[in-house]
């Protein structure tokens, strides 16, 4: 099997033989246009499909600043 071949067999496991086939319809009906309206629109969606994530991420390090800050006070008063 060619590293091409590999290249295309892990693709269409990945991204599904229909993405690749739709891409090349949508290109070949409208144009080069067509793949610049697909990359925005899977951009918008990969970034509203990661955002959980980054908002988990975010709460995280918020509640150990927090964490810290309510520490330090703590610290502070006993120490005064």
């Amino acid at each position: 099997m060619s590293s091409f071949a590999a290249l295309c067999t892990a693709l269409a496991a990945t991204i599904g033989t229909g993405n690749i086939v739709g891409v090349a319809t949508a290109v070949q009906a409208g144009g080069p246009g067509a793949i610049f309206l697909d990359v925005v629109g899977r951009l918008v969606r990969n970034g509203n499909k990661n955002m959980p994530n980054v908002y988990l991420q975010l709460n995280i390090v918020f509640a150990i600043k927090m964490a810290l800050w309510l520490a330090v006070q703590c610290i502070t008063l006993n120490a005064g």
